[in-house]
């Protein structure tokens, strides 16, 4: 799907400044072509997708991850319903 936005680099105008214009120079906005607007393209979330190949899923707690879990695929899909 594809969805219309306000550009987020020129805020919707069509034109740029950035540290490189002298003040009151524009240009026109690389990101937008000076529409203002930017196409983004993204897929709806409709379901988790199966994977493939998977021995185990590892959760660890914290960042050192010294505290983890393992658990067969099975068991990560039944525990995430």
């Amino acid at each position: 799907m594809n969805l219309s936005i306000e550009c987020p680099d020129c805020g919707g105008t069509g034109l740029y400044h950035g540290f490189m214009e002298k003040p009151g120079e524009y240009v026109v906005c690389v990101d937008c072509k000076g529409t203002g607007q930017k196409i983004i393209s993204y897929k709806p979330f409709t379901k988790r997708n199966p994977r493939s190949g998977v021995d185990s899923v590892v959760v660890r707690s914290g960042d050192s991850g010294a505290r983890s879990q393992r658990f067969s695929y099975d068991e990560f899909l039944e525990k995430i319903k």
